[in-house]
């Protein structure tokens, strides 16, 4: 098949198609190195810093402690049948969620120190 401009063939555009996104493929994947080599030195800055580990850590050990006390309190009144005083969960989260921020609040003051 020739096109009426110069009689030269017409190019699949099957072909042209799979050329486009095999280019687009070569791109998204330097792209997509570059963004992994950033965020790598990135994380490495990150773990260096002794103020951050520390915070995060004492964070998570806060926020787990958390999970196991809920999660007693689960077991002894359902699974051993213990007579704990009810808890309005209605009224509990937004407690929750006000600790939990003020935390994150608090954890993020220690670190600018």
């Amino acid at each position: 098949m020739t096109d009426a401009s110069g009689g030269q063939p017409q190019r699949d555009r099957g072909d042209q198609f799979q050329e486009r996104m095999e280019a687009f493929g070569r791109e998204a994947q330097a792209a997509g190195e570059r963004l992994g080599r950033e965020a790598q030195a990135a994380g490495d800055r990150l773990s260096r810093d002794p103020e951050l580990v520390s915070a995060g850590t004492w964070l998570t050990r806060l926020i787990g402690l958390g999970f196991i006390a809920v999660g007693l309190w689960f077991f002894g009144e359902v699974s051993l049948g213990l007579d704990l005083p009810a808890l309005d969960w209605n009224l509990l989260w937004p407690a929750l969620l006000i600790v939990v921020g003020g935390l994150v609040l608090l954890s993020a003051a220690m670190r600018r120190r």
